[in-house]
């Protein structure tokens, strides 16, 4: 709940081109973390992971001024991501992904919802729920369904790798939905990703 606070508010104050990326550093944290709770990680996976972030680094390359506080925001929520990704690895040895889905989702509604209420106004109208409600069912259903089941079969350094592939698709949709320029940096970046990711898995 914490960490998700820490990057919506990132979001409000930066971009999503710088504060994506900075946010999905979080393999290298939860490698760490890993090592502290007995999981082995591999030279590949640790090459994999640096690799990854330096094409994070060209694919969002931006040459103007950026602000501090959404990076500090970001950064935290990195930590924050890399430490719960090794703690749910270590959740799913004795729970399955749904289980743990539900109860991450209903104990972050049942902390957030009397702050929620007031700060915040039910909408008058019906269709401004639509966004949050699709995000929701995409974002806490779907795809921590998706990753729990992930983290529960595979390595937890080389699937907190590549659940950390957002940005490559986010750069996609920037450019096809909102019709960013793309620049030779960025298209580099996304090859540089391909192969960071790709590396745990040789």
């Amino acid at each position: 709940m914490l960490s998700w606070l820490f990057y919506i508010m990132a979001l409000e104050k930066g971009g999503v081109s710088i504060v994506h990326p900075i946010v999905n550093s979080y393999p290298l944290t939860a490698m760490i973390a890993g090592l502290l709770l007995g999981y082995p990680i591999s030279i590949l996976d640790l090459t994999g992971a640096i690799t990854a972030i330096v094409g994070f680094k060209l694919l969002f390359s931006d040459n103007g001024k950026i602000s501090a506080k959404p990076v500090i925001l970001a950064a935290t929520t990195s930590i924050l991501w890399g430490i719960n990704t090794s703690l749910f690895k270590l959740l799913l040895e004795t729970e399955d992904p749904v289980t743990v889905a539900f109860w991450r989702a209903l104990l972050a509604s049942i902390i957030l919802l009397p702050v929620a209420a007031m700060k915040t106004r039910f909408p008058r109208k019906p269709r401004y729920l639509i966004h949050p409600l699709l995000a929701g069912q995409l974002s806490d259903v779907l795809t921590v369904v998706l990753w729990l089941s992930a983290l529960q079969t595979g390595e937890l350094a080389s699937t907190a790798i590549l659940g950390s592939l957002g940005p490559f698709f986010s750069s996609i949709l920037s450019k096809t939905m909102l019709k960013e320029h793309v620049p030779l940096k960025r298209c580099i970046g996304i090859i540089v990703v391909i192969i960071g990711v790709s590396l745990p898995l040789a």
